[in-house]
């Protein structure tokens, strides 16, 4: 009776160890990986093992580095679209600091008026002079 037990006890482990996925990425894989990417300089693969991490986390943060590679790959539309939705939701200001950013990928596509706002929004919240300087320049 103990033996047949014990053989159902493994048949059902064996069964419920089959229905996972073996090759499953973690966040914390997928962070790595997106990180090793990005400092290879493949930044299109690092955007993309970003975007899997975001998706498995919603992790708001993710979108600052998907947008910070996008700037550098010149992807403009990509990078604004990931600091707006970034900086939409930021009540506490942690991202202020990336408006910048924001304003200088709504100058690349072609939009002066958005750029200059979001220029405005960072000289009103940075005690950086250097940097209050290189907005005005950027409005310009």
């Amino acid at each position: 009776m103990k033996n047949i037990f014990s053989i159902i006890v493994l048949l059902l482990i064996g069964t419920s160890l089959a229905a996972q996925p073996i090759n499953k990425e973690t966040l914390a894989s997928m962070l790595t990986t997106a990180e090793e990417q990005a400092e290879l300089g493949n930044f299109y693969n690092a955007i993309e093992w970003y975007k899997k991490a975001y998706e498995e986390s919603d992790d708001r943060s993710l979108k600052l580095p998907i947008a910070q590679l996008s700037m550098k790959i010149r992807d403009y539309k990509k990078a604004s679209r990931e600091y707006k939705s970034l900086l939409r939701r930021d009540k506490k200001n942690e991202y202020a600091e990336h408006r910048f950013d924001y304003g200088r990928a709504l100058k690349m596509m072609g939009e002066p008026a958005e750029a200059i706002e979001q220029f405005d929004l960072f000289i009103a919240s940075t005690s950086d002079p250097v940097k209050k300087e290189l907005a005005q320049l950027e409005k310009q």
